[in-house]
């Protein structure tokens, strides 16, 4: 189990609501200036702190979730003018590449204990955030989130179980090999778009694959799954159009209409807590790019002070060329000026 209940998201403020101010794990430490918050002595900050600043690479830069696409469960509904319509295809063509693309939602993630070529134990933050996606660049958007990963050279980091998936759909779903990362399961809120409320991911994972151990670039082949209660689902609303339709009204087994083929349920039944719990697996794949990562956001103020001062040397320059055989430094002498 991850160490910190919500280790794979859990964010404050209004871009995940219902995490980490109700639930009391929140991390508002600063990576730069001290070591992660996990629970360990100060020393292993102390220690954190040293390294990041012998490197010079505090903070490291981060990779951005710039590609997703739901591989699991189907969605269906009738409520969009025709029949018992399969709409996956449109989540994943049009809704997830769009929303991406604004930039409006930033998962990016960063292994500040990154060591080029070592497979390892390590941390990964995960940071809300805000960006620039012409130019490559994010920021803070609130507190941090730690994790930890187990990398692996070679071989797989998908786990041989995939409850839940329908059969159909396992050979879409990303394989990471090695080098790639997994996570231990944790519990993960992901907001898919704008004006979809956060969802919870239980007995969730995240993994994927380096393009390159030693200067990765891209982490790509990744892989969101978890488990999604029919508690949440019933309280993940999407407004389309002006229609509110819930996660669990487009699941088969849950709400959804059912098509002439009649699709096996989605639903399935996890104990959580001790709890039989009914609810649906979610599988998501994605990429990530690699991005510059600062907890502050630009300085928009520079250029205008800049212009400011140019402004007030110019209205000088012109003062001082109303006595052109005037020394420069009359200038600096205010007696002098007033003689003159």
């Amino acid at each position: 189990m991850i160490l910190l209940m919500p280790a794979l998201g859990c964010y404050s403020g209004s871009f995940f609501d219902k995490t980490c101010e109700q639930m009391g794990n929140c991390s508002t430490t600063d990576p730069t200036t001290t070591g992660p918050t996990t629970g360990t002595s100060t020393t292993s900050g102390t220690e954190s702190e040293t390294e990041s600043t012998t490197e010079g690479e505090a903070p490291r830069d981060g990779f951005r979730i710039h590609e997703m696409a739901l591989i699991d469960p189907y969605l269906y509904t009738d409520q969009l003018g025709g029949d018992c319509d399969e709409v996956s295809f449109f989540v994943n063509a049009v809704l997830l590449p769009s929303e991406l693309a604004k930039g409006e939602v930033n998962i990016v993630l960063q292994f500040p204990e990154f060591e080029p070529g070592v497979a390892q134990d390590q941390l990964m933050y995960i940071h809300r955030g805000n960006c620039d996606i012409d130019n490559l660049a994010c920021w803070a958007d609130g507190p941090f989130f730690i994790s930890f990963t187990q990398d692996v050279e070679e071989g797989k980091c998908r786990p041989p179980e995939t409850p839940g998936i329908h059969p159909d759909n396992l050979p879409k779903l990303n394989d990471p090999e090695g080098p790639c990362f997994s996570t231990a399961k944790g519990s993960l809120f992901v907001q898919l778009f704008e004006g979809l409320d956060p969802i919870q991911l239980n007995e969730a994972r995240l993994l994927a694959t380096y393009d390159d151990f030693h200067d990765p670039q891209e982490l790509i082949d990744g892989i969101i799954s978890g488990f999604v209660t029919e508690e949440t689902a019933r309280s993940v609303v999407l407004n389309y159009e002006g229609l509110p339709l819930t996660l669990w009204s487009l699941i088969q087994g849950g709400e959804a209409c059912v098509p002439p083929d009649m699709p096996a349920p989605d639903t399935d039944v996890v104990e959580l807590e001790g709890v039989p719990t009914n609810g649906v697996w979610l599988y998501l794949n994605f990429s990530a790019i690699r991005v510059s990562w600062s907890l502050d956001p630009p300085d928009m103020g520079t250029d205008t002070d800049t212009d400011t001062d140019t402004d007030t040397d110019s209205g000088t320059d012109t003062d001082a060329g109303t006595d052109t055989d005037t020394d420069t430094g009359t200038d600096t002498d205010p007696s002098t000026t007033g003689t003159t």
